[in-house]
């Protein structure tokens, strides 16, 4: 990954303001490693929750899908370790299990055979 791929951030006072990722080939080209997405979801109310991700690789287009209606704060989203990432989730209505409710696709588990 470390020829195919640079990661730029830019912090403030310890805090990171932006980042950025450049992909040097074509995304077919790229030898995608094994991806393990860790997931946490909490409920913050009736309809709302928040998702947390973190991944053991850098992980490119990552999209969270749900069989119920939903809202989600950020969707197609990059992942690059250590960093986590969190999502807020709104509902339409109340949803007490959510969790089985959710799927994630990105680019290595929609390319691999």
């Amino acid at each position: 990954m470390s020829k195919t791929c640079g990661h730029l951030a830019m912090e403030k006072d310890g805090e990171k303001i932006t980042e950025n990722l450049f992909f040097y080939l074509p995304d077919k080209y790229v030898d995608w490693p094994d991806t393990k997405i860790t997931t946490q979801l909490s409920q913050i109310t009736d309809k709302q929750w928040k998702l947390k991700l973190k991944s053991n690789t850098v992980t490119k287009d990552i999209q969270i899908l749900s069989d119920r209606p939903a809202q989600f704060s950020e969707n197609f989203i990059d992942l690059v370790p250590p960093d986590k990432f969190e999502i807020t989730i709104n509902c339409r209505q109340r949803t007490p299990l959510l969790e089985s409710a959710l799927q994630l696709r990105f680019l290595k588990s929609i390319t691999s055979d």
